[in-house]
């Protein structure tokens, strides 16, 4: 599928406005932290936000010259983002998955906690399927304190995976949490403060950058 980078400009630049102005943002304290609630990111999609997503990660992997095999990510609410990257780049897809399947042939497993979700959190995934692929590409949703993209990074490790490029929606600088390591990390939107009515305060990202 051809990229148009127009279309996927505009749509990155209203993504950029909608966080500005905090629209379907609210910001909820769960322990201590303060959590968005971002309506447009993860409780609904829209066509036009996917494709500037996946628009966003491919023009940027493309003039990096990263080369990949299949684009990962973990589910449930980072799936859709690599399942429109794969669609858009015509690359296979496979998914970190926090349950265990019962048809995996060979299931290992990574253990870390996710803030958000405010549990222990172990990703799996079907090493039979994985090893199949040897340069990947990962995506997600949120970053926050970056404990689910390093245990991310050590399961697709674990599977004889490269990762080659790790990038994630919505950088939650606020939090005060160090970025991934031992990955080429790869932001699109970069959020260093939001104030109590969910207004964002952009400090980069590779969307600013378009």
């Amino acid at each position: 599928m051809d990229l148009n980078l127009d279309v996927m400009r505009a749509g990155a630049r209203a993504l950029a406005r909608r966080l500005e102005e905090g629209e379907d943002v609210s910001v909820l304290e769960r322990g201590g932290e303060r959590v968005l609630r971002v309506e447009w990111l993860n409780l609904y999609n829209e066509p036009s936000i996917l494709y500037a997503i996946a628009g966003c990660i491919l023009w940027d992997s493309e003039r990096l010259g990263l080369n990949y095999d299949a684009v990962v990510s973990i589910e449930t609410s980072g799936a859709k983002y690599g399942v429109a990257l794969a669609l858009l780049s015509s690359k296979p897809y496979f998914s970190l998955h926090k349950v265990e399947k019962i048809v995996f042939e060979n299931p290992i497993s990574a253990e870390s906690y996710s803030v958000t979700e405010s549990t222990p959190t172990r990703l799996y995934v079907d090493r039979s399927v994985a090893t199949r692929f040897r340069r990947i590409i990962l995506v997600d949703d949120i970053r926050r304190s970056s404990r689910t993209i390093n245990t991310a990074v050590e399961l697709l490790e674990k599977s004889m995976c490269v990762v080659e490029a790790c990038y994630v929606v919505l950088d939650l600088a606020f939090a005060g949490h160090p970025p991934p390591q031992h990955v080429h990390y790869r932001p699109l939107y970069v959020i260093d403060d939001v104030d109590e009515d969910g207004r964002a305060e952009l400090g980069g990202g590779i969307c600013l950058e378009l």
